[in-house]
């Protein structure tokens, strides 16, 4: 009778505790977002002005999903990335290579059922193949910020556009570093794992 009973209440609490809510996912967004950049100051690098061809994938998380102080719009972001760059001058175009891992922080704003703005903020190592006169090559930080749209065309699929400020330096771990920005447009899509 002693084992009939213990038996009894533990499948009763097994039944009461299996109505619980399921954990909420922390992935949210796998993106593929490409893109091309323009540099914004001509004076920035006089080897011409530098262009990348963004690869970049886009992945967006909540870590923090049950925290009831972060709002359900707030991510933070990965997005690794390989690009090819075009230094383009009036005779010649030089041909070079960079990638990185951006980490950053986003606000998705839903404005309609199918448009949401978003506005974002991020950092991250990269490393890029050119030398010029004006940033050493090799291993430098990619700032950026930028604001961008998303238009849903199931709840799962959405199209983006952005629009990114981006800032390259190495922090002043090698000589010269007087940065290269960029302007910077991505058209791409991504799939939400609501």
């Amino acid at each position: 009778m002693k084992y009939f009973l213990i038996l009894l209440l533990s499948s009763f609490t097994t039944i009461s505790f299996s109505q619980e809510n399921p954990k909420k996912q922390i992935l949210k967004e796998i993106g593929f977002w490409p893109g091309f950049g323009y540099g914004n100051n001509r004076k920035s690098l006089p080897e011409g002005n530098y262009q990348p061809y963004y690869f970049l994938f886009h992945i967006g998380f909540q870590p923090f999903a049950k925290n009831i102080f972060l709002h359900e719009h707030f991510q933070f972001y990965l997005e690794p990335q390989y690009n090819i760059v075009n230094i383009v001058s009036d005779s010649l175009t030089t041909r070079a290579s960079e990638f990185g891992l951006n980490i950053g922080a986003k606000y998705i704003y839903p404005i309609s059922s199918n448009i949401d703005l978003f506005m974002y903020i991020g950092t991250g190592p990269h490393s890029y193949s050119a030398t010029t006169e004006r940033q050493a090559p090799g291993y430098l930080f990619s700032d950026n910020v930028g604001i961008g749209t998303y238009y849903h065309f199931t709840p799962k699929l959405a199209g983006i556009f952005t629009f990114r400020i981006r800032h390259m330096s190495n922090a002043d771990t090698r000589q010269p570093n007087h940065g290269i920005n960029t302007d910077n447009f991505h058209l791409g899509i991504s799939y939400f794992l609501n």
